[in-house]
């Protein structure tokens, strides 16, 4: 965590940024876990015919990091999965508020949507994001 972000000011973000992806990304597949009891989102992509492993390997491509995840009654076996899980904490330990929460739910619709064709322009907006919102303030390397 950024040492000039306090606690108050990382955490109560999590959940209020995290209905800016649902809001974005809701019309894509559909989603569990919509509550406020955490920061997290589960997207059921059955509907999109592809798998929660599927789309992981995805969107590792573009580096994008979200976790395969079984969803209510899942049919699929537990290591291939029928959703995947988004959190919250890393766009907001960078810095990023409700207009980076939207592009990043953006990005992954469209990997949804397009899939390979879509990686290059994707992995490109990830790029630009990740250097405006650095995960440290002084470069360590």
């Amino acid at each position: 965590m950024s040492a000039n972000i306090s606690y108050s000011g990382w955490a109560l973000p999590l959940i209020r940024y995290k209905y800016i992806p649902l809001c974005t990304i809701c019309q894509y597949p559909p989603f569990y876990s919509a509550g406020t009891d955490n920061h997290l989102i589960l997207l059921n992509l059955t509907e999109k015919g592809m798998t929660g492993k599927e789309l992981e390997k995805m969107l590792d491509e573009v580096h994008i990091t979200v976790n395969k995840n079984a969803i209510p009654f899942d049919t699929q076996k537990p290591f291939v999965t029928s959703g995947v899980r988004l959190g919250t904490p890393a766009m907001t330990s960078r810095g990023m508020k409700e207009e980076q929460a939207r592009t990043i739910a953006r990005l992954i619709a469209k990997v949804i949507d397009e899939k390979e064709p879509a990686f290059e322009e994707v992995k490109a907006e990830v790029a630009k994001l990740c250097k405006a919102f650095p995960l440290y303030e002084n470069d360590i390397m």
